[in-house]
């Protein structure tokens, strides 16, 4: 199946009748809720390509703000082979991760970490996937921070 209800798609007549009707931030329709309490009714889905298209996007959003910054530092002609260099260096430790998960027969990293290094390793994994995802969220809040006008 090529659908996925992670991304709603905005094609449900119920959310546009909605839309429609909210007039200043107030909905003038009282027949027309757009939460039914039926999820059923309520789920949309989206496609695989649009599904990859967001995770792509938010992977490469975060990444390239750092790019011209480090090809200033390092110069045109290094910072492109820098580049090249991590591109080779990515793409050569996930065929090795995907073939150890294959040989050790599991299907996830921290599976991976810990059948190699034992419960260590497992920690090790969850500790700093936890330092990443909370760096990531602080430096996007310090971001939106300095975007927005203050309010």
């Amino acid at each position: 199946d090529e659908t996925s209800p992670l991304l709603p798609l905005l094609e449900n007549d119920r959310v546009r009748a909605g839309a429609e009707n909210n007039i200043g931030g107030i909905n003038a329709s009282s027949s027309n809720d757009i939460h039914t309490g039926d999820a059923s009714n309520n789920a949309a889905s989206s496609t695989v390509l649009a599904t990859s298209s967001n995770l792509i996007n938010a992977i490469i959003g975060a990444g390239i703000v750092g790019i011209p910054f480090t090809i200033k530092e390092a110069g045109l002609v290094a910072g492109i082979c820098l580049i090249i260099l991590c591109a080779y260096l990515t793409e050569k430790s996930l065929r090795v991760l995907i073939e150890s998960s294959k040989i050790l027969q599991v299907s996830s990293y921290e599976s991976v970490m810990e059948a190699v290094f034992g419960k260590a390793g497992f920690l090790f994994v969850l500790v700093n996937m936890f330092i990443l995802a909370y760096g990531a969220m602080v430096s996007y809040l310090i971001v939106i921070k300095d975007t927005l006008p203050s309010i």
